[in-house]
């Protein structure tokens, strides 16, 4: 079958849905992770009921940056999350609400930021919990997560992140309040894709 080294290869035609269901089932987990964020990319539809099978696989992998290996908790079920709700949209947040509470701290980020793909389903009361999270990945993916949304509405809880304990959490919190006020014209955590690239 074709072969996916990178989703930058790809031309995202509908002939990459196939191998990409095929890389889930692989038992290396960057290929699982690869056939997931290229079946997110494509918004493949018919690959849903195999999306939903993947967020059981609790799996991890360890990648290399800079010479360094990184361990990944949770790659496969991270991924399934944002497959699944760049996919189905807000359909997907009634399944996927349950990650919000998980004990991963990567897994409850991983749905934070799917939620730029569940917009009807957010609000102040979801977001609160998320600005209460004990772990500075979690409060950092909502902060850019309601810089995403781009809606003035949730100025009041980027406020409330201005007095964060983490001094890098305030700084983009108070960059995005500085876009909106027109301030400033760009913001690097805005930029491109909120979707993960692969590896």
């Amino acid at each position: 079958g074709k072969i996916i080294k990178n989703i930058t290869d790809l031309d995202f035609e509908k002939e990459a849905v196939a191998p990409s269901l095929r890389y889930l089932d692989s038992p290396i987990a960057q290929r699982r992770k690869t056939g997931l964020i290229v079946l997110g990319y494509l918004k493949a539809e018919e690959s849903v009921p195999a999306i939903i099978k993947m967020l059981d696989d609790e799996s991890y992998q360890y990648t290399r940056t800079s010479g360094e290996y990184k361990y990944e908790p949770k790659t496969i079920r991270i991924a399934a999350i944002r497959a699944l709700a760049r996919i189905q949209g807000d359909k997907a947040f009634d399944l996927l609400q349950k990650y919000s509470k998980d004990d991963d701290a990567y897994t409850r980020a991983a749905f934070v930021c799917s939620l730029v793909d569940m917009k009807q389903m957010i609000s102040e009361e979801l977001m609160q919990e998320f600005i209460k999270d004990n772990d500075p990945h979690v409060r950092l993916s909502a902060v850019e997560t309601i810089g995403r949304i781009n809606n003035k509405k949730y100025r009041g809880l980027l406020d409330i992140f201005k007095n964060d304990k983490e001094g890098y959490i305030r700084d983009w919190a108070q960059s995005i309040l500085d876009l909106w006020d027109g301030k400033r014209t760009h913001v690097s955590i805005l930029s491109g894709d909120n979707y993960p690239q692969d590896d």
